[in-house]
């Protein structure tokens, strides 16, 4: 592994630590002001920075379809872009939380690079790695504890 691809490892482990200590902080606010003020911090954190870590990342590593090494001495782009959304998949509750709202999962997804049609029906648990390559045509309907995983392992 790279140097970057060991860095990014620790990618999941430094959203849990800034989320749990914004939590932290709003739980000793002492104004319902502030405590709105640093909920809306403690959401950028779980929702707001992968994205943008996501996407910085894409734009100077764009995930390719191929075979990608993880042993290699080159770096892997795949392990990087998994790395940034594994919170989600260790933490399925971040995301069950949008299929709530009714096209809000879809747009979220569509931030993060995938191809989604409209009017798809997201099944209240579900698993999706690989955001970046995914595409779901109009219309589809994907049931209960379904996967979506654009890779092979």
């Amino acid at each position: 592994m790279t140097w970057l691809s060991r860095l990014l490892s620790f990618f999941p482990a430094l959203i849990m630590g800034l989320a749990a200590s914004v939590f932290i902080w709003i739980c000793l606010s002492d104004s319902w002001q502030m405590g709105s003020y640093r909920l809306a911090l403690l959401l950028f954190v779980l929702y707001g920075l992968p994205l943008i870590a996501y996407r910085f990342h894409a734009f100077f590593y764009p995930v390719e379809a191929g075979i990608s090494y993880l042993r290699d001495e080159h770096y892997s782009p795949w392990w990087g872009a998994h790395q940034l959304q594994a919170i989600y998949i260790a933490l399925p509750v971040l995301e069950t939380v949008l299929r709530i709202v009714p096209g809000a999962f879809s747009q979220w997804l569509r931030l993060w690079g995938s191809q989604i049609g409209r009017q798809v029906y997201w099944g209240s648990v579900g698993e999706v790695a690989d955001r970046g390559l995914l595409r779901v045509g109009a219309r589809a309907l994907i049931g209960h504890r379904v996967g979506l995983y654009e890779h092979n392992i």
